[in-house]
Parts: C-alpha cells; structure tokens; sequence
C-alpha cells in the first residue's frame, strides 16, 4: 500500500470515473480519509460545473473579430517594367529581321519564303509563349511578396 498521497490529477480522475486509476491508488483512496473527502470534493464540483448554465453570446463573435482583422485589398499596381523590357528586346530582334528581310531570303537561297516565314513565325511564337509565361510566373511571385 502506498505512504504518500496521489497527485490530485488523479484523484480527479478518480472521481469522474472516466479513466482507470491503477489498483494500489484505487486502494489508498478507498482507505485514507483525506483522500475521500477531497474526492468527494472533486464530485461536488464537477456536480456544480454540470448545473452551471451555458455561456450564451447576445452579438456575433465571429463578426466582431472579422471586423478587426485588416481588410485584404487586391495590389492593382503591377511593376511594368518587365513587360518594357519584352517589348525593347522584341523590338531589337524583330527589327532586324523586317528592315533586312531580303538580305536574308538571299543568304537562305534556295530555301523558299514561305519556309523561312514558318520558320520565323514558329520562333517568334516559342519566344513570346516563353516570355509570357516567365512574365507571369515573376507576377505571381510580386503579389506573394506584396501581400498586404
């Protein structure tokens, strides 16, 4: 049999009955006078906890703490510069290639101009397509790092 007295955790325990308490525990509580009235105790207010009525809000909580919050606006500036800097590096590419397009029909020679114009088209395309989409991969990242 045990000396000392349990821990009031499980004389807490105890008296709700919810979980077991190991036999030599059980055994002391059963005969030591002092650990039966604090389990009564413990009973007794538990009892009184029950009784009690719950806690009832007259307003909306959730409301309240929403209204606290700061308010998430959308960023409508957007950082331009990545789209000047597409449109100077087309431009240096494109230029070129219309300002000397017959200097390179000719040095194509035997290649005809609907190939070479399929061939710049395709280009061009694959090009814009990749531009676009590093362009709105950086933008995505922007608003990550703007978010307030």
């Amino acid at each position: 049999m045990n000396s000392t007295h349990p821990l009031d955790m499980l004389l807490q325990q105890y008296a709700t009955g919810k979980t077991a308490v190991d036999k030599d525990t059980a055994k002391h509580i059963d005969s030591c006078s002092i650990c039966q009235v604090s389990v009564a105790n413990y009973r007794l207010l538990f009892a009184a906890i029950q009784q009690e009525p719950k806690p009832a809000f007259n307003f909306d909580a959730t409301e309240l703490v929403l209204n606290k919050l700061p308010a998430r606006t959308a960023n409508v500036t957007k950082n331009k510069i990545p789209a000047y800097m597409m449109v100077i590096a087309l431009s240096v590419v494109v230029a070129p290639l219309y300002f000397f397009r017959k200097l390179f029909i000719n040095v194509a020679g035997g290649v005809s101009t609907v190939l070479l114009l399929a061939i710049t088209a395709a280009a061009v395309s694959i090009v814009l397509y990749r531009a676009i989409g590093l362009y709105k991969k950086y933008q995505e990242q922007l608003d990550k790092l703007n978010f307030y």
